[in-house]
């Protein structure tokens, strides 16, 4: 199996959800909510959990509307010392239902890439591949007609057409993910065993009081048993739509070892949810290539709607 399918995996991951009534079970509930929100009911809270779509929403409106973003990516060796840096700016333009992006500043050091101009780190061309496609390409804001788009190519690149989604795409499962598929299903009756599920309420970054839906991996299964570690989400109370996103992935197998931290900030234009800024930090050991760390911030902004 490539490594470059391993690498989108993980970077553009979230998890697989299939309902379990075990899991409504296994949430523990505040008494500071319970004592705030009377008629709060826990098992109708995890149904829209398990089957919310405005995360993956908010990915839709991302590649669908016109925007201005910045983007700074950076790779360091063992010791934390940098090796290289590219600062990005870029627009992204819609015409008659076709999008693309245009780079409008590029600066950097060190060695991103090959001689042959091709990319150094795979982290670094998948990245690309998401946020920075210069190819033209039809745009929608319906999921249904997203997940049913053509991808052209051969089997991997399909096969990572669908890998893309999951980064968003909490609440769809997606074929076969390699190795890892089943540990990443953290709803499941297989895996629920494995975790701490937690409702309680917060102000996000922005100050909007949100439900905070919170599940952890169980110290004594924070080694193999579990690929995400933490994932916490922010739901708007007067929307219950997710304004905030963050997760920590790990995992060590024969084949790689991977530490992973992502969060994704949304924001709302007009009614429309819109990702404002993504994060990322991935450590990677792969066989018969060298580490890979990087780090990358994403800032979106002026949104045409």
């Amino acid at each position: 199996m490539s490594v470059r399918i391993l690498i989108v995996s993980f970077l553009f991951l979230a998890p697989i959800i299939s309902f379990s009534q075990d899991v409504v079970k296994a949430v523990t509930l505040g008494e500071f909510v319970v004592s705030a929100d009377d008629d709060f009911q826990v098992e109708d809270f995890m149904q829209k959990v398990m089957t919310d779509s405005s995360f993956y929403q908010a990915f839709m409106n991302l590649k669908y509307y016109p925007h201005l973003f910045d983007s700074e990516i950076e790779v360091f060796d063992k010791k934390d010392r940098e090796k290289a840096k590219l600062k990005r700016n870029a627009q992204q333009f819609l015409d008659d239902e076709i999008r693309w992006v245009e780079i409008l500043s590029e600066t950097g050091n060190g060695k991103m890439y090959k001689r042959n101009g091709s990319h150094k780190y795979l982290t670094a061309e998948m990245y690309d591949e998401l946020f920075f496609d210069s190819q033209k390409e039809p745009a929608t804001l319906h999921i249904y007609e997203y997940e049913q788009q053509e991808v052209k190519g051969n089997k991997i690149d399909k096969y990572k057409s669908q890998l893309k989604k999951m980064m968003f795409n909490p609440g769809q499962a997606i074929v076969s993910v390699p190795l890892i598929g089943k540990k990443m299903a953290i709803f499941s009756d297989e895996m629920v065993e494995y975790y701490n599920y937690n409702i309680y309420s917060a102000y996000n970054q922005d100050s909007v009081y949100c439900y905070v839906f919170q599940i952890d991996a169980k110290p004594e299964f924070k080694s193999n048993k579990t690929v995400i570690k933490k994932m916490t989400s922010y739901f708007d109370k007067s929307t219950m739509q997710v304004l905030n996103r963050e997760y920590v992935l790990s995992n060590n197998t024969p084949l790689f070892d991977f530490d992973i931290w992502m969060k994704v900030d949304n924001t709302i234009k007009n009614g429309v949810l819109l990702p404002k800024k993504i994060s990322y930090i991935g450590d990677w050991d792969v066989p018969f290539r060298y580490p890979e760390i990087i780090k990358f911030d994403i800032r979106a902004w002026d949104y045409d709607l």
